[in-house]
């Protein structure tokens, strides 16, 4: 089974995002992405925000299912406020997959609890974030719990804070409540040597990044010196056939591949 996480920068580069999906849509059963955006009417909220991007992926990936986690309803990325426009997760899952479960929990704040004047002024600490998970059924009746996150902003970096801490101790909580084999993957905004990553390390989850050495996580498009952000986790008694990250330019984040049994 092959699995690609992206954080799709809210659609900013949507032609290369499309043809991307194309080329891999028939290959890989699972997408998970962050930064996902929806509104009925496709109203333009933000000159780089593709406000109907949930829609428009959900038209290419028509082989696939897709499930969409809202964080916060009611806000521009960056603008003005739109009372139509949602943010959240969404993963899209091949229709022959049978499905046992989805859900998602807070791990920072909840549904539409923004600071509007804040993230207004660029201060995103106030974003709720949320672990999405979706449990597919193998055919030897086993489960797997899928994992999609997008993590904390905050104005210091990725470095360890209180709040990102909290997140990770959340992270572990919800993984243990879901039953099955276990893969945590998304934008952690997180540098790899903190001690938020290592408690998800502890846990006993392999941190495919680490593992593989991966030596950064962003494409040329993201001009910072910080090469991390995203993160590729499995549970013990998952076997990765192959995890590397894809060279497509279609964010300012690498997509990650993996494919496992």
């Amino acid at each position: 089974m092959k699995l690609i996480s992206l954080n799709t920068w809210g659609g900013n580069l949507f032609d290369p995002l499309v043809e991307f999906l194309k080329k891999y849509r028939n290959s890989v059963d699972i997408f998970s992405f962050q930064e996902i955006w929806s509104t009925p009417t496709g109203h333009t909220v933000h000159a780089d925000t593709r406000p109907n991007l949930l829609q428009e992926i959900e038209q290419v990936l028509h082989d696939h299912q897709g499930y969409f986690s809202i964080t916060q309803e009611g806000i521009g990325h960056g603008g003005p406020v739109n009372f139509e426009l949602a943010t959240g997760n969404a993963m899209f899952i091949r229709k022959r997959i049978e499905l046992c479960e989805h859900g998602e929990s807070f791990i920072h704040g909840g549904r539409n609890s923004i600071n509007i004047e804040a993230h207004q002024r660029k201060d995103y600490s106030t974003n709720p974030r949320l672990i999405q998970w979706s449990t597919i059924a193998g055919g030897d009746g086993s489960q797997t719990a899928i994992f999609n996150l997008h993590g904390l902003v905050q104005s210091n970096g990725k470095v360890d804070t209180p709040e990102r801490l909290e997140q990770s101790q959340k992270i572990i909580e919800c993984m243990e409540r879901i039953p099955g084999r276990k893969i945590l993957s998304g934008d952690f905004n997180l540098l790899p040597d903190t001690h938020s990553i290592k408690m998800l390390e502890e846990s006993g989850l392999r941190n495919l990044i680490k593992e593989y050495g991966v030596t950064s996580t962003r494409t040329s498009l993201y001009k910072k010196e910080q090469r991390f952000a995203d993160y590729m986790f499995v549970g013990e008694n998952i076997f990765v056939k192959d995890f590397k990250i894809l060279p497509d330019e279609v964010s300012d984040h690498n997509a990650m591949y993996l494919e496992f049994e």
